[in-house]
């Protein structure tokens, strides 16, 4: 992972927190001021922001708050729908392993400032998240922020099911979790970053229904010359794999671009649509094989393929197998 002085993060991450900061007194140039922008900036998602900046900010506003929990109990709002760039993911996602898998390729073209990997083990499964090297100690507001997110993930999709006790939850200061939410027999204070391990059979179950006043329409990533173009294409393609219309021209539309100026700033990032497309199928396909009990079929018609055997020809030519060899 790249240094923390170069991990950025989009302000829309923030979107929330500003959100919960606001219905707390708190005004646009407050938060602006925090940040270093100019206050017509904090609702624009194409702003990058170096990833130490965010987690200083985190701090302050757990502070500004008054709410020594302010961080997961902002991230367990997020996770009922008050995080607009993430609400398309939920709804497309058919399963909790399914959101999970899908989240971690949309983070990994994310400024670098948090990678998350998903690994199953049996009966066990553990979710991780890394963060960059050199990384302040003020993260750990962004730790708990993510910890908060995930469990409510998990605990509205197993409903009555849901037992702490069979959850184990690690990040870097274990006493901004407040008991009521999490015991404190399962959390564990650790590195920078954060880890959750539970019951692997969670992943099948179904992600639990947003709440219905929340508007799902994403804020719409715009491309800057201080954005990488591919990563931006990557976001929107990963929202909308299971569309197998959703072409160029709708990427194009939705960053505001003309159809011939997004082939030229992809080219300049040696890539094109089809490739980055590929990829994506790629990733999600081998992790979906792999970690999940759903049918060939099913897979197939989640990544946009409009039938079976198109499925196991791109399958074939990433692995050199079909998916129900390689899954045995």
């Amino acid at each position: 992972m790249p240094d923390s002085k170069l991990a950025t993060m989009s302000i829309s991450f923030l979107h929330p927190v500003f959100e919960a900061l606001i219905e707390r007194g708190c005004t646009n140039a407050e938060l602006a001021k925090q940040l270093s922008v100019e206050t017509e900036n904090i609702g624009n998602g194409s702003i990058q922001l170096p990833a130490n900046i965010v987690y200083g900010f985190l701090a302050w506003a757990a502070d500004r708050s008054g709410d020594p929990h302010f961080a997961v109990h902002c991230g367990r709002r997020m996770a009922r729908g008050h995080w607009a760039p993430i609400t398309p993911l939920m709804e497309v996602s058919k399963t909790v392993g399914d959101f999970f898998i899908k989240f971690a390729a949309m983070a990994s073209g994310q400024g670098g400032a948090a990678v998350y990997k998903l690994e199953v083990d049996g009966k066990t499964c553990l979710w991780r998240l890394a963060r960059p090297k050199g990384v302040s100690a003020e993260s750990a507001q962004a730790d708990a922020l993510a910890a908060g997110f995930f469990c409510e993930i998990l605990m509205r999709a197993a409903g009555p099911a849901w037992d702490t006790d069979e959850i184990v939850v690690v990040i870097s200061d274990d006493r901004i979790v407040p008991a009521d939410f999490l015991p404190r027999t399962s959390v564990v204070a650790g590195v920078a970053g954060m880890s959750m391990r539970f019951r692997s059979d969670i992943l099948s179950l179904e992600i639990a229904p947003l709440d219905e006043h929340i508007p799902t329409k994403p804020l719409m990533p715009l491309y800057t010359e201080s954005t990488s173009c591919a990563a931006t294409v990557s976001e929107l393609l990963a929202a909308n794999l299971r569309n197998p219309d959703f072409g160029i021209d709708d990427v194009a539309a939705a960053l505001g671009l003309k159809r011939w100026r997004l082939q030229v700033l992809l080219k300049d990032e040696e890539t094109s649509l089809s490739v980055l497309k590929n990829d994506l199928r790629k990733e999600f396909s081998l992790q979906r094989v792999a970690n999940s009990q759903e049918t060939i079929s099913a897979i197939a018609s989640e990544l946009g393929y409009t039938n079976r055997a198109n499925f196991t020809r791109a399958f074939r030519n990433w692995t050199g197998m079909s998916p129900k060899e390689y899954r045995s």
